[in-house]
């Protein structure tokens, strides 16, 4: 019986540190998902205005 208790107190310590210790999920505000991102394409891509016509533009 004393084994099982020992085991259980170690299990409960475990478990507690591992909680404290869990990564924190990171939470994204509205700022963030406002702001702009710019990546390189790894393709030939283009930009095209409202006619349909290639523009130079880089970004969008």
């Amino acid at each position: 019986m004393k084994l099982k208790r020992v085991w259980l107190v170690k299990l409960i310590f475990v478990l507690a540190f591992a909680i404290i210790l869990a990564p924190k999920a990171k939470t994204t505000t509205a700022s963030d998902a406002d702001k702009p991102f710019y990546k390189n394409a790894m393709v030939n891509t283009y930009v095209y205005d409202e006619k349909g016509k290639r523009t130079k533009d880089k970004k969008i």
